[in-house]
C-alpha cells in the first residue's frame, strides 16, 4: 500500500513539474471582501514577454482579483531557446541564430554559414544563381563564389563568312573555330557582256556560301568590212552576235550615199558601198540629137 501512496505522489510530483505556464503559492493578502488580511491562493500564469497574470482567491469567501507582474528570469537565453521565469514557469524568445557570412566549402558545390552565438550551429546549401560561360564559370550569389563547370564552346555546323574569309562561329559568345580565306571556283558568267556594256561573272567558295562578283570587260564591236545599205545610207554591220546597238545610226560608217553620178537609164552608185541610190535623170531631148526612130514615133 505504502509503494501504492508512493507512486501517485511522484506521478502528481511530475505533472506539477510539467505545467509551466501556471503556478501556485500560498500566501496572505487584503481582501477588500473579507476587509481584512485573509489567507489568498496565488496562481501565476504566462502573459507575455514582459509580465505574468497574478490570479489571487480568497481561502475565506473566496474573493477573486488580478494584477500583472514582472517576470523573475533564470538562466540564460540561447540561439533556440530562453530564459525560465521562477515564478510563472514561463520562457521568455529565444535569442535567434547570429549567422555569420556564407563560406564555400572545398567541395566547391556548397556553402556553409556558422552561429557567432553557437559554432556547433551551422547551415549548409548548394550554392546557386549565376549563369556560366563558355570560359567561366557561375558565381553564387550567396557565397560569391565559383561553383560548378564552365560550358565550353558550341560551335555551328554550318559557315559564317565575311568577304575575305569563313570560320564556324560558337552559339554562346564571339569565338570563332576553322578560320579560313575563301577558296574561289572558276566562276560562271551570270551577266553576259556586249559591245558596249560589262558583263558580270560570279565565284563561289567551295567551302562555305560566299560569293563574289567581278565586272567582265564589254567586248567592243568587232565591225565587218563590207558595206550595209538602205535606199539612203550606208554603214558596216557588227559582227558580234551580241552586238546591241540596233540603231542603224549608231553604227560604224553610217553615212547618206553619195558619190557616183545617175544617167538617164541608170540610178547614181555610191563611192564607198557601191550601192545605187537616188533617182535616174530623165530624158532631155532635142530636135539636132533625135534619133531617126524616135521621129517616126512621133509621127505616128
Amino acid at each position: 500500500m505504502n509503494k501504492k501512496i508512493l507512486s501517485v505522489v511522484l506521478i502528481l510530483c511530475v505533472m506539477l513539474a510539467v505545467m509551466p505556464m501556471t503556478a501556485y503559492a500560498a500566501d496572505i493578502a487584503f481582501c477588500t471582501k473579507c476587509n481584512k488580511i485573509q489567507t489568498v491562493r496565488a496562481t501565476y500564469q504566462y502573459a507575455d514577454d514582459k509580465l505574468h497574470k497574478c490570479s489571487v482567491t480568497c481561502t475565506v469567501c473566496y474573493n477573486k482579483w488580478y494584477y500583472g507582474e514582472a517576470h523573475i528570469w533564470s538562466g540564460t537565453a540561447t540561439c533556440t531557446s530562453g530564459r525560465t521565469c521562477t515564478v510563472c514557469g514561463g520562457s521568455s524568445e529565444p535569442l535567434g541564430h547570429d549567422w555569420g557570412t556564407w563560406t564555400q566549402n572545398s567541395d566547391e558545390k556548397t556553402h556553409t554559414r556558422i552561429c557567432k552565438r553557437d559554432t556547433s550551429h551551422t547551415e549548409t546549401e548548394n550554392c546557386h544563381g549565376g549563369t556560366a560561360t563558355c570560359t567561366q564559370r557561375a558565381t553564387c550569389t550567396v557565397c560569391g563564389a565559383e561553383y560548378g563547370d564552365a560550358l565550353g564552346h558550341d560551335f555551328t555546323t554550318s559557315w559564317t563568312h565575311d568577304d575575305n574569309e569563313h570560320w564556324k562561329q560558337c552559339s554562346r559568345c564571339d569565338k570563332k573555330d576553322d578560320v579560313g580565306p575563301h577558296t574561289w571556283d572558276n566562276g560562271t558568267i551570270t551577266t553576259a557582256p556586249t559591245c558596249t556594256k560589262a558583263g558580270k561573272k560570279t565565284y563561289s567558295c567551295t567551302k562555305c556560301d560566299a560569293t563574289k562578283i567581278e565586272p567582265i570587260p564589254a567586248t567592243g564591236h568587232s565591225w565587218k568590212s563590207d558595206w550595209t545599205s538602205d535606199a539612203t545610207h550606208h554603214w558596216h554591220e557588227c559582227a558580234n552576235e551580241n552586238c546591241d546597238v540596233t540603231d542603224n545610226a549608231g553604227k560604224n560608217g553610217y553615212a547618206e550615199h553619195s558619190g557616183g553620178k545617175a544617167t538617164c537609164t541608170q540610178n547614181a552608185v555610191c563611192e564607198f558601198c557601191k550601192a545605187e541610190y537616188g533617182e535616174k535623170l530623165p530624158h532631155d531631148f532635142t530636135a539636132e540629137t533625135v534619133d531617126a526612130k524616135y521621129l517616126k514615133s512621133a509621127a505616128t
